[in-house]
């Protein structure tokens, strides 16, 4: 297994690995704090505007419709433009992050903003497609696997007519907002701390934190307690662990934008309330073993990515 820590971004430059690459540009902690600071503010600020831009054209609904927290099995049939636009308003407001993050990256650490995405020459798609295709593959199957054991405790809900608009609108932002949230917590956060510590165990930890209390709103939180809080950080630490070992967000990205795909438009729960189509749905959830299943899969697709990676790209894993 190549050391993370002997790779590097391009040459000519200082020979770092993914996680030191803060020190490629001004890097003291004061300058993480604020610049920290400044993007949850600045986030909340443009949220906030696009927020007021929708409800002058008249899209109020939605934004009323995103605090309810309402399945789709629930939903009206006649307010699926309203849900469809509650996604786009939700999935902006994360992607609005990216902007954000470049200026700061840019202007506040005087570093490339590429330097946030990879250490490599350019950002691989290459390891991004792999891990992506390769985390799809195991996780229908897992399902495949619970229809197959418990049929009943999942609902065939797939409606085409209402299907296809949101698959359009998921099938174009969810990627962005995927990257969006890569590049704060593993590229930005995780490269803060590393300017801090050597340490893996704490550049994986604080990122793995502020991703679980950042997604402390959704209604699965609440659903499954404990149990799905320890999900967000065993996903949390993988992707970071991901980040690290490939150095860069290309695999990371890879595997939250099929994780992400299939959360919006495969199956759905009872505890997730979020007014949007999916195929299956279940109202029978049990987080503690969901819990379990999120460990064993992402051990498998660990063992498999490294092996696709070794066949496929051996660049990759040699570097």
């Amino acid at each position: 297994m190549a050391n993370t820590e002997e790779q590097h971004i391009t040459a000519g430059e200082r020979q770092l690995a993914f996680g030191d690459l803060a020190q490629l540009g001004k890097h003291h902690w004061g300058r993480y704090l604020g610049g920290t600071v400044l993007v949850i503010v600045t986030n909340f600020v443009l949220v906030a505007f696009v927020g007021i831009l929708f409800a002058l054209m008249g899209f109020g609904d939605a934004l009323e419709l995103v605090q309810e927290e309402i399945n789709w099995v629930d939903l009206d049939p006649t307010d699926d433009r309203t849900a469809l636009i509650a996604m786009v308003f939700l999935l902006l407001s994360i992607i609005v992050l990216l902007p954000i993050l470049f200026f700061i990256v840019r202007l506040l650490h005087n570093r490339p903003f590429k330097s946030v995405l990879t250490a490599r020459d350019r950002f691989s798609w290459k390891i991004a497609w792999i891990a992506g295709l390769s985390f799809v593959a195991l996780d229908m199957a897992a399902i495949a696997i619970g229809l197959y054991l418990e049929p009943s405790s999942v609902e065939f809900i797939f409606d085409a007519a209402r299907f296809w608009p949101f698959l359009v609108v998921v099938l174009l932002l969810v990627p962005f907002q995927s990257l969006a949230e890569e590049v704060l917590f593993r590229g930005y956060v995780m490269q803060g701390v590393g300017a801090l510590t050597s340490k893996t165990m704490w550049r994986l930890l604080w990122p793995t934190l502020f991703f679980t209390l950042a997604h402390a709103a959704n209604g699965d939180w609440a659903a499954g307690g404990y149990w799905a809080v320890f999900t967000y950080m065993t996903l949390g630490a993988y992707l970071g662990w991901l980040s690290l070992r490939w150095n860069g967000l290309e695999a990371a990205v890879g595997v939250h934008v099929a994780n992400n795909l299939i959360a919006f438009l495969v199956i759905s729960t009872s505890g997730g309330g979020m007014p949007f189509p999916t195929v299956l749905y279940s109202d029978e959830v049990d987080y503690s073993s969901g819990l379990a299943q999120v460990i064993v899969l992402i051990a498998i697709h660990y063992a498999l990515l490294s092996w696709l990676l070794r066949k496929w790209d051996p660049a990759a894993t040699d570097e």
